[in-house]
Formats: C-alpha cells, structure tokens, sequence
C-alpha cells in the first residue's frame, strides 16, 4: 500500500473518531447538555449590556423569556438574580417571582454589574467578568439607597456572592 494511500486512511479514520466525540453529546435522551447547574447566576439586563459585560459564568435571560426558561430549572437551584446596580430594580422583581414560584434558595445581588465591576478592578482575579466592559454605568457611584422595601427577597453582598462562585466551582472541580 503506497503512502498516499495509507495517509488517507489515517486522516479519514481520525476525521470519523474526532466527528463521533464531537457528536456524541448531540443525541438521544442521554445527553446532559441541557443539565441546570446548581447554582446560577443570572443577569437579566437587555442583551447587549449583558454581551457588553457579565459576571464570568452567568447567563443571560431577557424578561420576555424568563417565565419559559426558568420554568425547565429545579426548584431546589440556587439562583442569583442581578442587573446593573441599586438604581434597577429587575432583579428584585424577578428575585420575587422565582420565590412565588417556589424555588428555595434566592438571592438578589442588588449592587449588580457596577458593584462587581468595580471590585473586578480591584482583584481582577477574584472578581472576573466577561465583555468589554464599556458601559457608563459600570464606574458611576454605586449606593445602595436608604429605605428600599424588597418585599421579602434577599440580598446578596459582593464578597459573599464571590464566597458562594467560588464554593461551587470548588464542588464542581474547577
């Protein structure tokens, strides 16, 4: 068999193992593609805040989809609900509902975006973020005003949302 020949088989039978790994997860009942972490972190700003800047590992939920895609989450997830910073209250509404909807454990991180961006500068390491980070918002004064009803839902500081990220990349091997 000429070399040609035997190269071709080579790279035609790598070509046809590389594919099956490639594709193994997209198939049948048994795929964990679709598996809800046990915690999220879930920024629900308008999509290109988000893509502009997010909390390294958290997903983006717009409100128009948010009743259908928090409906496929386990009740028992651990989720954080954040926007841009004390001024928007999003996420203390959708803070409320997910408790209305009987999920056990959650937590509006009131400061946001601005407040973790802001330590991110600080300790790049210990706060990352994802995106350009362009947006004005991000460096403004970030306070949390006096006298704010959150009916029931509770906050989340930023070192204790960093304290939560970093125990369950820990349970998670990362």
């Amino acid at each position: 068999m000429s070399y040609t020949i035997r190269v071709k088989k080579v790279l035609g039978l790598m070509c046809a193992v590389t594919m099956t790994v490639l594709l193994a997860g997209c198939f049948g009942s048994g795929s964990t593609t679709n598996k809800v972490p046990e915690l999220l972190l879930v920024n629900i700003l308008d999509k290109e805040f988000y893509d502009d800047s997010h909390i390294s590992g958290s997903i983006h939920v717009s409100l128009n989809d948010f009743e259908k895609i928090s409906s496929g989450w386990p009740k028992t997830t651990k989720v954080i609900v954040y926007c841009s910073n004390y001024s928007c209250t999003a996420s203390t509404s959708i803070s409320r509902k997910l408790l209305k909807k009987g999920f056990e454990f959650v937590r509006d991180y009131e400061e946001g975006m601005a407040g973790w961006y802001q330590a991110h500068l600080k300790d790049p390491e210990a706060y990352q973020v994802e995106g350009a980070c362009k947006a004005s918002y991000l460096t403004m004064e970030n306070n949390k005003p006096e006298g704010v009803d959150t009916q029931g839902v509770k906050g989340i500081t930023t070192q204790e949302l960093k304290a939560l990220i970093e125990e369950y990349s820990h349970e998670q091997g990362a």
